[in-house]
């Protein structure tokens, strides 16, 4: 049977009771945008959208009957478009229940639920689960990616706090994968995403926090680059858990009213505890160069953790690269900051941006390194090399500068790294990502005992056999 004859069956699945979606028809250009729309020329034959986890689980039989891949997307946010690149697509936005037990302190949320979606919860609640920091990303994709974002170092990644999944395996079975139940799976689902089956419901730990933050930003001038991350390397070391720091060499917004848009060195600090603790922090982050902006401000939690979306809008065009460092040196930043200077023209470039994510704390020092396939070991901060364009012209140009600069630094690069991250999928690059060669090894195990067909096959793919 051809794949469009396959295809074809699923635009009438016993049971099912959700919306189909066919390529040209109502309701298919919403349901097709993504965050990355580099992959626009690719659309699939049909978009599913099931109401609920039964519905989920007629769509997988019967792809498993057919042995037809189909692709996920809840919330479309990967950088790699992968959301949209096969014939068939599950999305699960329709699958928005939550839960909370107040006294358990555990929060279950559907496939559909946002970033910003679990953020107003917890802060209607008191409550915290550590996330990333762009509210239109799904919850699901960021936690089984890892999760990366400003209180991983107090509470961890956001994967460090999952106990418990819902699944639908690639044979059209509802299981339970936990440390008690289907204990591989969980541990395989923790880290490398999608590949071993369609997770309907995450249950997280969370934790008390005040649902105030506090919020500072600090610039630079772009030739203080090197000095100043040298002396912020050395601070986070040590660093109060609190802090979560993002520092990024990238051109100013326009609203900051600066003479020029020349690269520049931007602190954004965030931490949820005592204002004056903060304003102590900001003075001694702001004594490492001469900090041209000083900000100090504070908001719902809810707003702090999305004010970094602004420079990533859902529907451009994008490309990111990067990885952990182990010690960056001097010579690391010189070369980070020649790219920088060499960066598209902006008149041209929604955002072009050199970020570093800091570790330490709760993400590398309270979690066992093989206890799932996540990897953080000998991280102490993630770079992101990130160009976000809007015209298909300028391709070529935004690609190559984002190749060349990861080159420039490849030597400091560690070879495990973050999955959500970076547009690097060669089969090499995923046998390194998680670390340990038996990790792998134990990913491939799984792959063949829960997706051997590899319907699960459009993301960063685990074969189900050694290569």
């Amino acid at each position: 049977m051809s794949v469009g004859n396959r295809t074809a069956q699923f635009a009438d699945i016993p049971g099912f009771r959700g919306e189909i979606l066919a390529h040209g028809g109502r309701g298919y250009p919403e349901a097709r945008q993504i965050f990355n729309m580099r992959s626009d020329t690719v659309n699939p034959s049909l978009i599913l959208k099931p109401k609920d986890e039964a519905d989920v689980a007629h769509v997988m039989k019967l792809a498993a009957s057919l042995k037809q891949p189909v692709g996920l997307r809840s919330g479309g946010h990967n950088v790699d478009g992968t959301a949209m690149i096969a014939p068939v697509v599950l999305d699960l936005r329709n699958l928005r229940d939550t839960h909370v037990d107040t006294e358990r302190r555990r929060i279950k949320v559907g496939a559909g639920i946002m970033l910003c979606d679990l953020d107003a919860l917890c802060q209607e609640h008191r409550l915290i689960v550590p996330t990333g920091t762009v509210g239109a990303t799904g919850v699901v994709g960021l936690t089984l990616g890892g999760g990366i974002g400003f209180k991983m170092r107090q509470h961890g990644a956001t994967v460090d706090n999952l106990v418990r999944c819902r699944v639908v395996t690639a044979q059209g079975e509802i299981v339970t994968a936990s440390a008690e139940e289907n204990p591989d799976l969980f541990w395989a689902l923790r880290g490398a995403g999608a590949n071993f089956g369609v997770v309907t419901e995450l249950e997280f730990q969370a934790h008390p926090f005040n649902p105030m933050a506090n919020v500072g930003r600090l610039i630079f001038p772009g030739n203080e680059y090197a000095d100043v991350m040298l002396k912020l390397g050395a601070f986070m070391e040590d660093a109060p858990r609190e802090i979560g720091l993002v520092a990024a060499l990238t051109r100013p917004p326009q609203f900051m009213g600066l003479p020029s848009r020349d690269p520049v060195l931007m602190f954004v600090v965030v931490t949820t505890g005592d204002p004056t603790d903060f304003e102590s922090y900001m003075s001694t982050l702001a004594s490492f160069g001469t900090a041209v902006v000083q900000e100090i401000e504070q908001m719902p939690w809810s707003q702090a953790n999305t004010m970094l979306e602004a420079g990533a809008p859902t529907g451009l065009r994008a490309f990111t690269r990067g990885g952990y460092f182990g010690k960056p040196d001097r010579s690391t930043f010189e070369a980070l900051h020649r790219r920088g200077l060499e960066s598209p023209d902006p008149t041209g470039v929604h955002a072009f941006a050199l970020a570093l994510t800091y570790f330490g704390g709760a993400i590398t020092e309270d979690f066992d390194e093989d206890a799932m396939a996540f990897s953080r070991e000998n991280g102490t901060a993630l770079l992101e090399i990130i160009s976000i364009w809007e015209s298909r012209d300028l391709d070529q140009q935004a690609l190559n500068w984002v190749d060349k600069t990861i080159e420039a630094v490849r030597s400091d690069i560690l070879p495990n790294g973050y999955i959500n991250l970076t547009c690097d999928n060669s089969p090499e690059w995923v046998r390194q990502i998680y670390g340990k060669t038996s990790k792998y090894e134990r990913l491939v195990a799984a792959k063949a005992k829960w997706d051997p067909d590899n319907l699960l096959r459009f993301n960063r793919n685990i074969l189900p056999a050694l290569t």
